[in-house]
């Protein structure tokens, strides 16, 4: 019974570092970029969770039968996040 347990904590303990790497890199990425003066100086790592949030949302409320092509739900996105982060 123990073994369950056990190996369920490991593999979300290892989810949990997967996703702080995950907001780590974006956190620097946001970093790199602003040093570069290419978007604008703010508080980094919560601008990083807010752009993940969104692109993780989609999974969601996306349906690959609705209405909306993933390509156009791509492009919204990634408009969404470029605005984020830009302005």
């Amino acid at each position: 019974a123990h073994s369950g347990i056990d190996a369920r904590l490991v593999e979300r303990v290892a989810a949990r570092q997967l996703v702080q790497m995950v907001e780590r890199d974006w956190t620097n990425l946001l970093m790199r970029g602003m040093a570069r003066g290419a978007f604008p100086v703010r508080d980094a790592h919560t601008l990083g969770l807010a752009v993940l949030g969104m692109i993780v949302s989609v999974w969601r409320w996306y349906r690959p039968t609705g209405a909306i092509p993933l390509s156009e739900i791509s492009e919204l996105i990634e408009g969404c996040v470029v605005r984020m982060v830009a302005e």
